[in-house]
């Protein structure tokens, strides 16, 4: 019978869900859940095996969440957007996202400068994020 080796597992190896021998300690967990900053562009890339919860400051309109890359069923987490400068813009949603209906797709951010819109997500199936949303926050 071959001997398995186990330890304890890295965060990066909990969120790209490579480890099978290995424990999950609590602070790997934790580490896991950290914020992970995106980088705003007019396509903000998403890569869950950064992390299952983002954060991007926007500084115009237009900008699109990109589909997630490397997501994985049954997970969720947060995207938090804050507006920089302040003004009315909106955000666009990759084809995997569902919102529900009246959020909209586009959607429209709070406008203060500094105001922070919180989106909520679950990996429903491949191709399917479900989304919504808590707006304004100051």
């Amino acid at each position: 019978m071959a001997q398995i080796k186990a330890g304890f597992t890295a965060a990066s190896d909990l969120l790209a869900g490579t480890s099978v021998y290995r424990f999950v300690s609590p602070k790997s967990l934790i580490d896991a859940c950290a914020w992970y900053g995106l980088t705003d562009a007019s396509t903000i890339a998403i890569n869950q095996n950064n992390g299952y919860n983002f954060t991007v400051a926007v500084g115009a309109s237009g900008r699109t969440i990109a589909n997630m890359s490397n997501a994985k069923i049954g997970t969720g987490g947060f995207i938090e957007v804050v507006n920089t400068a302040g003004g009315s813009k909106t955000l666009n949603w990759g084809t995997d996202y569902e919102l529900p209906t009246g959020v909209g797709n586009p959607t429209t951010l709070s406008t203060g400068t500094g105001a922070v819109d919180l989106f909520s997500y679950v990996v429903r199936a491949s191709g399917r994020i479900f989304v919504t949303g808590a707006k304004n926050f100051a």
